[in-house]
Parts: C-alpha cells; structure tokens; sequence
C-alpha cells in the first residue's frame, strides 16, 4: 500500500491510466468554479501539490487562501 494520490484533471481520457495507477481521477467541472470543487478535497489531504499549466496564458490558481484555513 502506498500513500493515497488524487489527481484533478479535466480529461477524462486519462481516468483509465491514472486509475490503473492507483491513483484517484476527479473531473473538474465547468459548472462551478475550480477553486470551490478543490476546496471540498482539501480538508481530507496532508500535503498538496498544484501545477496547472496553458500555453501562453498565465496559470489558474486553484487553491485560494480561504482554502488553506
């Protein structure tokens, strides 16, 4: 058994691989906003790591500060 992974992603065609990886797929929804679909898995973590990337566009943030309370 390993340390417990989730991964927020918006493609669902990577669920298949990642979960073959032991690691948990959540789809992002376009619904609401990403910061409060985060903000529901947080409390449950030890340590998270964020990376977000477009080209040529500057990065989302995905965790806010309220988060972190």
């Amino acid at each position: 058994a390993g340390i417990p992974v989730q991964l927020f992603g918006r493609r669902e065609i990577y669920r298949e691989e990642l979960e073959k990886l032991g690691i948990l797929y959540r789809i992002l929804p376009d619904s609401i906003s990403q910061i409060a679909f985060i903000r529901n898995y947080l409390k449950e973590e030890t340590i998270v790591i964020t990376a977000a990337r477009t080209p040529g566009a500057r990065a989302p943030l995905l965790i806010d500060e309220e988060s972190l309370r």
